[in-house]
């Protein structure tokens, strides 16, 4: 826990209940939560020793004292209690909270807030304010103890690497695997017009009737190989010499 010092624990034993902002009892001097913080809650013992002309506001629960000159009543002290809002008649020390010592750790600094008092360190066990409560703030001793065990952790995981295993430098054989020539579409394309205009046929088929083939030739016949065509409607074609 961040903050285990912030506030303290009411006086009273059926209570006892963690206040962030504990006040004291003016009288007795104890430390009480807000809803036991008025003489007139926790039986004050130094009630009787104090001035009967007392009164306790029943709208702040704040402790009046009717002034001595002019002389007021109880009642006519209340009114005007009540009248500017429950701010003139105040008992001087009613509200007074427990002060802490508002000097950090670090030197020279000042500025531990009253509201919250003082945060402890894990590490170091010391007593910070909000600004230097983290353990990078302040140097924290545990910071260099813990790179040093970090240190430790990573020598010793690297020593039992080293004995578990054994490092081979292998060469592996890389196959080369050539690349197959892939044809082109322009290429094709350039094939095809070759073959239409070199191929023979019968002239009087309409282009868009005929049907062009690419004829291999037997070897015994020691002719070349050529393109035809022929009227893919009729399936006919003429005898190509």
């Amino acid at each position: 826990m961040e903050l285990p010092n912030v506030g303290q624990h009411c006086n009273l034993s059926h209570c006892n209940s963690l206040d962030f902002l504990p006040i004291v009892c003016p009288l007795c001097k104890h430390v009480f939560c807000e809803k036991h913080r008025l003489p007139l809650n926790h039986d004050c013992s130094q009630w009787n020793l104090v001035d009967k002309q007392l009164i306790q506001c029943h709208k702040c629960l704040n402790l009046i004292n009717p002034p001595s000159l002019p002389k007021l009543s109880p009642e006519q002290t209340l009114k005007e209690h009540l009248e500017s809002d429950c701010k003139t008649y105040l008992y001087q020390e009613s509200n007074s909270k427990v002060e802490f010592d508002r000097k950090c750790t670090v030197q020279g600094c000042y500025n531990i807030d009253p509201r919250i008092g003082p945060v402890r360190c894990d590490g170091c066990r010391q007593d910070f304010c909000l600004r230097h409560r983290n353990p990078s703030a302040h140097s924290c001793e545990s910071l260099l103890a813990d790179e040093k065990r970090k240190a430790e952790r990573k020598l010793a995981a690297q020593e039992k690497v080293a004995k578990t295993f054994k490092v081979t430098n292998k060469i592996e054989k890389v196959q080369t695997i050539k690349p197959v020539p892939v044809k082109s579409k322009n290429g094709s394309m350039v094939e095809l017009m070759k073959m239409k205009s070199q191929a023979k046929g019968d002239l009087s088929v309409p282009v868009a009737s005929r049907l062009y083939i690419y004829v291999q030739c037997p070897k015994e016949s020691f002719a070349d190989s050529l393109s035809v065509f022929f009227d893919k409607v009729t399936k006919r074609c003429n005898d190509i010499t």
